[in-house]
């Protein structure tokens, strides 16, 4: 058995699973379409027909979203994009689809999911020594799986690409540039890529499934808390650029055309993709060297 011929069989066995996760993104991206058209078309001309009738002075109006926005408010505006979303426009809007904790749980379940079952996932079956006893090394059998997700992870981007661009053509929402989904698109991509291979590396120490993918999101979940009071209180926010999240930036493309993120306190900034991607390769090749060094219970 090749590299090749088991990455097919690695991408055949979760077919049906990418196309489950798929739709999810790309039915949450068509749905988000229809809600920025409800807040675009009819919850803000309301709010802004009672702000005129109620003729606030902007200090007034300032003062009132301020009270709004503390304390839960704050949290909330915060994961929606902080000052980047607009109400009033209907191309921030739509960007709160991308940065939505519901869209970084299903990629982040799909990177844990994956590397969970790769390699403690077969151990944990009984299944190691089969697979093991191909013409096939045990490096070959994470690169397979590294090549399955060069193959299955463009499709979710894709998918997410798609319900957008379903939802602005559907609902007819101006001034949105397509082009810049397909680069944040990317960004998700690279995110699963990066939990993907978190997960390998302590699937190739593992052997229970329900053990590493507990560990991994528990991690997962820290370094999202993290990432998030980070933006809120200062004393955190040193640490932030030590989470998956933090580099997790679509609306900076979307919204700015930008590719590069300023870190704080230090004067150099990193590419959110390149940066994301990197620690997946590094994973992956990481999970390879521990996973051929390791001993393999024999299955009972």
């Amino acid at each position: 058995m090749t590299v090749w011929a088991l990455a097919r069989k690695v991408a055949y066995d979760w077919r049906w699973l990418l196309v489950l996760t798929a739709l999810v993104l790309a039915i949450y991206e068509l749905i988000w379409g229809k809600i920025t058209d409800r807040i675009y078309r009819q919850f803000m001309p309301l709010v802004n027909e009672l702000l005129a009738l109620a003729q606030l002075t902007p200090w007034a109006i300032k003062a009132l979203e301020k009270r709004f926005l503390e304390g839960p408010g704050q949290i909330i505006h915060t994961l929606l994009g902080g000052d980047l979303v607009n109400l009033n426009d209907p191309a921030t809007v739509l960007t709160i689809g991308y940065v939505h904790p519901f869209v970084q749980f299903v990629l982040c379940l799909w990177g844990v999911g994956r590397g969970a079952a790769a390699l403690a996932g077969e151990i944990d079956r009984g299944t190691m020594e089969l697979l093991l006893a191909q013409p096939i090394s045990r490096r070959q059998i994470v690169y397979a799986h590294l090549l399955a997700e060069a193959w299955t992870l463009p499709i979710l981007a894709g998918a997410m690409v798609l319900g957008t661009a379903l939802g602005v053509w559907g609902f007819a929402l101006p001034n949105v540039v397509l082009s810049g989904y397909v680069i944040a698109a990317s960004n998700a991509l690279a995110l699963a890529l990066a939990v993907g291979g978190i997960t390998m590396v302590f699937s190739a120490m593992g052997q229970s499934l329900w053990k590493v993918a507990g560990g991994v999101l528990l991690l997962l979940l820290v370094m999202f808390l993290v990432n998030l009071f980070g933006q809120l209180w200062p004393v955190l926010q040193p640490y932030r650029p030590a989470t998956l999240f933090f580099y997790y930036q679509p609306q900076l493309h979307i919204l700015q055309n930008a590719w590069w993120l300023s870190l704080p306190d230090f004067s150099y900034r990193l590419c959110p993709p390149l940066v994301l991607s990197v620690i997946g390769l590094v994973g992956y090749l990481l999970a390879a060297e521990i996973f051929h060094r390791r001993d393999i219970p024999a299955p009972l």
